[in-house]
């Protein structure tokens, strides 16, 4: 069918360019409605940033490693909130403070939320390349991280980072603690938990309080361990500083079939609320159902004096004179 010649609403200037017609084959280029830059590639003159007030993360966690047994088969118990404050900006409930390093290990992160991850990082990258089998050569890793950490620009001092490293070489668990102390020393101190459990964060001495008071090993069963990780979770609460949601993991031994992940189970909200029953019926009974204490539990003053005449010293014997 032949094109139609199109008809103009207008009569086309002096000087000036149909561009109402349509384009056909054969037809030169039209020009273009805006002109090209002078300069090509086009420079534009450097810019001054402007100064922003930065709001650093505080570091307001617990995060607890406890290993145990299910079954015979070792475990190790995984423990964190999910709380990051921001200071007067306010704060969140939903970080997330676990990561998976490779090769079966993985990791608890507290500290400042700036400088913890990106250290975590690091050793997520060494682990992963290197695939260690031995508790030695996941400290070869960890100190190289180390290393990398305080060379790189994130690095500053007055920064907390903490990491429980927590893994399988063959069956026996494994808990690794590096931290630092900031500002009592800003080096990093690697520690291997000698009774199958740790706690940093925060809320670590709440936690290492009640993991010791409940005698906690690595032969305990799993629903004994996983009360006593969510007992001293809740109580570290306490401290004002540790969120109230709880995130928890059970960690097993690397499958060797495929050898590039460790069996990881995250308990879902069902789980928690059936430990927090458990919790609650421990932790909130009413000081006032006690009983009286009856006169019989106290001493008399006739007993606390015959307990002073006991446990007093006899004076010794003046010297004589000869």
């Amino acid at each position: 069918m032949p094109v139609q010649p199109y008809k103009l609403l207008r009569a086309v200037r002096p000087g000036e360019r149909d561009i109402t017609r349509p384009i056909r084959v054969g037809d030169p280029p039209r020009r273009p409605m805006l002109p090209l830059s002078p300069r090509w590639p086009i420079v534009h003159p450097p810019v001054t940033p402007i100064p922003q007030r930065r709001y650093p993360c505080r570091s307001m966690t617990v995060c607890i490693a406890v290993a145990c047994q299910d079954h015979g088969e070792p475990r190790i118990v995984l423990c964190s909130d999910s709380r990051l404050d921001f200071g007067e900006l306010g704060s969140l409930s939903n970080a997330n403070k676990f990561d998976i390093l490779g090769a079966g290990w993985t990791a608890l992160i507290a500290g400042d939320w700036t400088a913890a991850p990106y250290f975590c990082g690091i050793v997520k990258g060494l682990i992963s390349n290197k695939r260690p089998d031995s508790v030695e050569r996941v400290y070869a890793c960890i100190k190289t991280s180390i290393k990398k950490y305080l060379a790189s620009q994130v690095y500053a001092e007055g920064r907390p980072v903490g990491l429980i490293v927590s893994g399988f070489v063959g069956s026996a668990p494994q808990i690794i603690t590096v931290a630092n102390n900031p500002p009592t020393s800003e080096e990093f101190e690697i520690s291997m938990s000698k009774n199958a459990m740790s706690a940093i964060g925060s809320g670590n001495s709440i936690a290492n309080v009640l993991l010791t008071a409940r005698e906690c090993h690595a032969l305990m069963p799993l629903p004994s361990a996983a009360y006593a990780v969510y007992e001293a979770k809740k109580c570290s609460e306490k401290s004002g500083a540790v969120g109230s949601k709880t995130i928890m993991v059970i960690q097993s031994p690397m499958n060797q079939e495929t050898l590039y992940s460790g069996s990881l189970k995250i308990m879902n909200p069902l789980g928690i609320v059936c430990l927090d029953g458990v919790w609650g019926a421990m932790w909130k009974q009413p000081l006032s159902d006690l009983p009286e204490l009856p006169s019989d539990c106290f001493f008399t003053a006739e007993e606390i004096q015959h307990l002073q005449s006991t446990t007093t010293a006899s004076t010794p014997p003046p010297p004589s004179q000869e």
